[in-house]
């Protein structure tokens, strides 16, 4: 496919072909050419400034590049994530295009405002080995680690440089998965170690944990560190003086997710059938919500807690997440995805939003409303730029999230990069509402 620009340049894209094809084809007719993957049913604008193409897997994703005058592609972004396959894209003058879409559905679409709605910013860049984790403190305190690296730093206190950053040992053998507390404290854990604060990368290896951990999660105030693994629970009091007591379990389960919950409850877990168990102040164990509603085996690896204590965040081993109000008052509510499964799910400081990190590496954002039970899509794609990728890694990009606040999300990446999401709210809300939608019969 190709799309030829007023002064004679051209830009050709093709799913399947070698580079070579596109040299020989820009030679032969004497073009300059830039090649793009993945897209198709391109549109330049009249200006040729920027060009609109369907991209992603089965044209489900609307992709908008800004183009320099030498026909160099910059600063790509997705648009919206759809359901329907883009079937054709229009162009009504140099700032809004239409998209026609499968289903007889069409989109109006603006470049307005001139600031990008969503905005990458490098939180610390150029990682040694794959980040497979991340959470960030409400004190400014980062942490991240993967694959035989970790880092731990804190934005409040200037200069925030990576240089500064104190690192997590290498002889632990890889993070996979860190919590941070409120007031900064760190509990990390790898494939059979745990440790928390005071971090200190000269001391000997951490606790070792003979089953595997899973998840680990901050509770009785930050006081405690409650660590799941395959065969049982261990809760490990803070400043580490003494090993990590193992909870009395029923023999033959396996364990998930792990979160701190208000009274009456001290934590909740999850099982490999998908229950979700809550454990009272006095040890007591009991089901946090009906069997029926959660114990389907799909297995709830992720699970956060609504700051207004009410409502469960769960992840799932298919292409949806539930929210259940632990209070009973509300029905379950199921948030649809494109992806498999879900990987990671986290309500915002503030309670208003839900960000979702599917297996594939795409993200989502909810907009909820706890009092109402209701929960709304705002945008679906993947949060990692291309400049930011790892090789032959696809579309699998986004190892973890976590909020940075209330806009910002924080995500550790396949190629070792930390980065910030910035979410400007009121742009995406203004964005949504010159979205059209239109009937078949308009």
């Amino acid at each position: 496919r190709s799309l030829i620009w007023p002064d004679n340049s051209a830009v050709l894209v093709g799913t399947d072909a070698e580079p070579e094809v596109f040299e020989n084809a820009a030679e032969r007719y004497g073009v300059p050419a830039t090649r793009l993957k993945g897209a198709s049913h391109m549109s330049r604008s009249p200006d040729g400034s920027a060009l609109v193409a369907a991209c992603g897997g089965r044209n489900l994703d609307l992709c908008l590049f800004d183009v320099t005058r030498g026909l160099q592609v910059i600063s790509p972004q997705v648009l919206y994530g759809s359901t329907l396959p883009v079937l054709r894209i229009a162009w009504l003058d140099n700032e809004r295009f239409a998209s026609l879409h499968a289903g007889e559905s069409w989109s109006l679409w603006t470049r307005q405002p001139e600031t990008p709605i969503l905005d990458q910013v490098a939180l610390l860049a150029g990682g040694d080995s794959e980040l497979l984790a991340v959470d960030v403190g409400v004190d400014g305190t980062v942490a991240a680690g993967g694959q035989y690296t970790g880092i731990v730093t804190n934005r409040s206190v200037p200069p925030f440089d990576q240089s500064d950053a104190g690192w997590l040992t290498e002889a632990y053998g890889g993070v996979t998965n860190i919590v941070v507390a409120d007031d900064g404290a760190i509990g990390v854990i790898g494939s059979n170690w745990v440790d928390m604060s005071p971090i200190d990368v000269e001391r000997s290896p951490p606790e070792p944990l003979a089953a595997n951990p899973e998840r680990l999660a901050w509770i009785d105030g930050d006081q405690t560190l409650a660590i799941t693994s395959a065969r049982g629970i261990y809760l490990w009091p803070r400043g580490g003086a003494v090993a990590p007591a193992e909870l009395p379990v029923e023999p033959g389960r396996t364990f998930g997710g792990v979160v701190a919950l208000q009274s009456p409850w001290r934590f909740g877990y999850s099982l490999s059938s998908g229950a979700l168990i809550g454990v009272r102040q006095d040890g007591t164990t009991a089901p946090l919500v009906p069997l029926e509603q959660s114990a389907d085996r799909l297995s709830a690896l992720s699970l956060d807690l609504h700051p207004g204590g009410s409502w469960l965040a769960v992840s799932r081993a298919d292409n949806e997440v539930r929210l259940f109000d632990l209070s009973g008052a509300q029905a379950p509510v199921s948030l649809p995805l494109r992806s498999n499964d879900s990987k990671v799910v986290a309500f915002s400081p503030d309670g208003a939003r839900i960000a979702v990190l599917g297996s594939d590496g795409r993200l989502y954002l909810f907009d909820f409303d706890a009092a109402a039970g209701r929960a709304e899509a705002y945008l679906s794609l993947n949060p990692v730029p291309l400049k930011f990728r790892a090789p032959d890694r696809g579309d699998r990009q986004a190892n973890w999230i976590a909020w940075d606040g209330p806009d910002r999300i924080a995500i550790a990446t396949a190629a070792g990069d930390l980065l910030g999401l910035s979410v400007d709210w009121p742009l995406i809300s203004n964005y949504i509402a010159n979205r059209i939608k239109g009937l078949p019969d308009s």
